[in-house]
């Protein structure tokens, strides 16, 4: 069978994919990538395709509309039996071709709505644009249930095309990357000058408003005041908000407990081990991977309350989830766990059996071919 795989980045297609692609090509298939942007370092495996298309995450309709006659000629030629698409962009362009080609199987991966925090025109256009992709798949992989109910409240998704993957993410974790090592441990607090009895949160993605990065400075300020052993740990790549972020930080005198590192981590992040907790303040997730990656390290989560963290934590037993944008009951989870070392160590380990159960990566690239082999047989 000839597999075809879009995205507008290769990084999704390297660490959402990958392991889809890998376990297809050991099947036997033949597998295509197409990735907006220059082919990088993704190698994949031996025999596969992979090709770069003209195609940015921004919206360009001329463009876009030239790539889309462009990718159905390609699939027609190959003769493609599925499609895979990742990305809005990248599954705008690939199921519009995919449907002018006639390809039987059409497959997205749904991995959280960025119109879920716009207002106006805006959010219309996105979530109209969601709607569009989800009339031309035949099938929607969503990395949460939650999402899914969402989505079909939104009247963006029918149930009859929804599709979640075992226990859900986009293709779980690899535990073994991320358990806990003493030595990266030790490393990260020498670091950023963390001594042993001070309770590290930690922080990991975008600093944007919609990662609810201020909001966790607000947090750790009202809980920090109760509590001094607290250290904030954020690392991510500015995403629009590093300076409100730094300039929050510098108003509530926290200089000397707040340490960053604005810009990307190597994967994968040894900072897990460092903390005492991982902190998601987000207003859209899909689902939350760093919450997996976070439990494999017996790192227990405070998250938002919303669809796809309901997901990943759960509330009393892995983590605990707070209302969305109150930097005060965030204040409080967070000294729930800081004075609580029997609480947190629990919930930490509850979190790294779930994820060996439900989530690894080797059980979702079952469910995963499990659902590809269905539409074999279909």
């Amino acid at each position: 069978m000839k597999i075809l795989f879009v995205s507008a980045t290769e990084y999704a297609v390297e660490h959402f994919a990958g392991p889809y692609i890998e376990a297809l090509h050991d099947a036997g298939h033949q597998i295509h990538v197409l990735t907006g942007g220059e082919i990088g370092n993704y190698a994949g495996p031996e025999g596969l395709v992979k090709k770069s298309i003209s195609l940015s995450r921004k919206p360009d309709p001329l463009r876009d509309f030239a790539q889309v006659i462009s990718l159905a000629k390609y699939m027609r030629a190959n003769k493609f039996s599925v499609v895979y698409s990742i990305s809005p962009k990248g599954g705008l362009v690939a199921q519009l071709a995919a449907r002018l080609a006639g390809i039987p199987h059409r497959i997205h991966f749904m991995t959280g709505q960025t119109w879920k925090t716009r207002k106006g025109v805006g959010r219309w256009i996105l979530k109209s644009l969601d709607k569009l992709i989800c009339s031309l798949v035949s099938k929607a992989y969503v990395d949460s249930r939650s999402q899914v109910e969402f989505l079909i409240d939104q009247g963006v998704l029918r149930r009859s095309k929804a599709v979640v993957l075992a226990s859900g993410s986009v293709s779980g974790v690899a535990v073994n990357e991320f358990r806990f090592s003493q030595d990266n441990r030790t490393k990260v607090r020498q670091q950023y000058g963390i001594t042993d009895d001070q309770i590290l949160i930690f922080f990991l993605g975008r600093v944007s408003s919609v990662k609810g990065i201020r909001d966790l400075v607000d947090a750790f300020s009202i809980a920090h005041a109760k509590d001094e052993r607290l250290r904030l740990l954020i690392v991510g790549p500015d995403d629009g908000d590093a300076d409100a972020v730094k300039a929050k930080i510098a108003d509530q005198n926290l200089q000397d407990v707040v340490s960053a590192q604005w810009s990307s981590t190597p994967r994968p992040a040894i900072q897990y081990s460092a903390a005492e907790m991982l902190c998601v303040p987000s207003y859209m997730e899909g689902f939350g991977n760093v919450v997996l990656e976070s439990a494999c390290a017996g790192v227990p989560t405070i998250g938002s309350d919303i669809y796809g963290l309901q997901d990943a934590i759960v509330d009393g037993q892995t983590g605990l989830l707070f209302e969305l944008g109150n930097a005060e009951d965030l204040a409080e989870k967070i000294l729930r766990l800081s004075t609580d070392t029997e609480f947190r160590n629990q919930l930490g380990q509850n979190a790294l059996h779930r994820v060996q159960a439900e989530f690894s990566q080797e059980h979702l690239v079952e469910a995963f071919m499990k659902a590809h082999k269905s539409l074999a047989n279909a």
